[in-house]
Parts: C-alpha cells; sequence; structure tokens
C-alpha cells in the first residue's frame, strides 16, 4: 500500500483541481506502466481543458459580435417603423425610409439563418436528405440563375462544364447553400471585373469540383483556419455577416456528404482563389 500511496496522492490531487506529478522512483517498477499512462492521460485532459477554454472564448465574442450585429439592423428598423408610426416623416421620404427598413430585415433574417444553419448541420442527430441527381445539371441551374446578378456585380463567369450526365448521391438544397457561400464570398471580397471559374470532372469513384477566381486572392496566414468556426475578421472570407461560420457551413456540408474540401495552395496558373471539392458517387452507408 505504502509503494503505490505516491500514485493515489495524484489521482486524489487531480480530483480537487490540483495536479501533482508521480515521481518514477517513488514507486516499485512493476507500477511504471501504470504511472506512464497516468501521465499521458493527465497531459490529454489538460490539451481537452486548454481547447475548450479557447473554443469557450471564442463562442463568447462570436455571441457578442452576433449580439452587435443584430442590435444595429434592428435600432435602425425599431427607428425608422416608430418614425413612421408617428406621422412625423415626410411624403417624399417615406419610401427610402421603408426600403431601409426592409434592408435591415433581411441582413438580420440572413444573420439568424446563418447561425440556425450552421446549429443544424452541426448537430449529431442531423440526418442527410440525400437523393439520385445529375451534378452537372445542378450547378448549370445555379449558375443560370447567378448569372444576373454576377453581370450587375461587373463579374464574369467562365464555367467548364462537361455536356454529359454526372450522377451522385447529394442533398440538392445543401449543395446549393454550399455554392451560395463560395460564390458569396467571392463577390463580396473581389472587385468588379473578376472572373469566376466552374469546373467539374469525374473519376470512376469521385467527382471533383473546382470553384476558383482570379480576384484578390486568400492571404496564406489564415489558410490553416480558414474553414474552422467562428473565424472572425476581414480577410477571413466567411459569409456569416461577421459570425465566421460560412466556411465551416461549407465544410460540414463537404463532411455529411462523405468529401472533402481544401484550398488549393498555390492556387493553378490564372487562379488567385482555388476550392477544390471531391464527392463520392455512392454514399456509404453510416
Amino acid at each position: 500500500r505504502r509503494s503505490i500511496r505516491p500514485l493515489n496522492e495524484a489521482i486524489v490531487a487531480y480530483a480537487q483541481g490540483r495536479r501533482v506529478e508521480v515521481e518514477p522512483n517513488r514507486l516499485p517498477l512493476e507500477f511504471q506502466y501504470v504511472t506512464d499512462s497516468f501521465t499521458r492521460l493527465l497531459d490529454q485532459l489538460e490539451q481537452a481543458r486548454v481547447e475548450k477554454e479557447h473554443a469557450d472564448k471564442q463562442k463568447q465574442r462570436v455571441i457578442a459580435d452576433l449580439s452587435h450585429d443584430l442590435k444595429t439592423p434592428l435600432t435602425v428598423i425599431q427607428g425608422y417603423a416608430q418614425a413612421l408610426a408617428d406621422g412625423i416623416v415626410p411624403e417624399d421620404k417615406q419610401k427610402r425610409y421603408l426600403e431601409t427598413i426592409c434592408s435591415k430585415a433581411a441582413a438580420s433574417t440572413d444573420l439568424m439563418d446563418t447561425l440556425f444553419a450552421y446549429a443544424r448541420l452541426d448537430h449529431p442527430d442531423y440526418t442527410l436528405h440525400a437523393e439520385a441527381l445529375d451534378l452537372c445539371e445542378l450547378v448549370k441551374a445555379y449558375l443560370a440563375e447567378k448569372y444576373t446578378e454576377l453581370e450587375a456585380a461587373g463579374f464574369a463567369l467562365e464555367p467548364d462544364l462537361p455536356d454529359q450526365q454526372i450522377s451522385c448521391q447529394a442533398d440538392p438544397k445543401l449543395l446549393r447553400r454550399l455554392f451560395e457561400n463560395l460564390t458569396g464570398n467571392a463577390l463580396k471580397y473581389n472587385p468588379r471585373g473578376t472572373t469566376l471559374f466552374f469546373s467539374l470532372r469525374e473519376t470512376p469513384d469521385t467527382i471533383r469540383l473546382t470553384i476558383a477566381d482570379n480576384g484578390v486572392g486568400i492571404p496564406p496566414a489564415i489558410a490553416d483556419t480558414l474553414f474552422e468556426p467562428f473565424v472572425i475578421g476581414n480577410q477571413a472570407r466567411t459569409t456569416g455577416c461577421g459570425t465566421g461560420l460560412g466556411m465551416a457551413i461549407v465544410k460540414r456540408i463537404i463532411e455529411l456528404h462523405q468529401g472533402a474540401i481544401r484550398l488549393v495552395l498555390p492556387p493553378q496558373e490564372g487562379y488567385k482563389t482555388e476550392f477544390e471539392i471531391t464527392l463520392p458517387r455512392q454514399l456509404r452507408d453510416e
């Protein structure tokens, strides 16, 4: 009993919130492997604690930013609506007030939609609603709907899509969300005159989609954290209106489809930003 007392003291100390190192020479050789395992366990628990604290701080910052981002448009909506209700807005300015209310309400809705989408997709019980579809046709339909907006923003579009059908199992709504997040980032962070590239290729087992642009590019310094949730900053290229969840949603959509996405560094010649998405033709049963 005396020989293993140092190990017991270390366990009791950790339960009380203190870490006590066990000196190997104080234990019999037969208990050395137990001591080593206990020390590794303490290291893993400490690492988990540090990561949890870091995640909690990030979430607290996001909540603060989200509250600010929501408060700003809601304050404008409240003020303008009250002014209209009180009848103090000149008739020639009423239309502008109503347009501002509509735009601020839309911004608030987009913000909450992004947050809800991330929470929903990240829930462990979320079920993918996959169906058999033609991915080539889905991309073509999305780009056709997006063309007017791209043209109005001064963007060019260069699709490189095959004529034949590319069959796969996927959730069309989630894939459209993925396309929207990536093209939305390109529109938001690049100047007029930027060209968007969509390329689709297939192999017997996988499908490879490339979404790229020749705009300003993404700094390599943020490449490693680009797909993490709650990455906030002007260079984060997220669509979460300050929540830092846009690219995290993209990654989660790909994971649900058992695929992979990466920011290609360096990008191919002619590109400044290049995302490569790999999807399986057939989803595995899990």
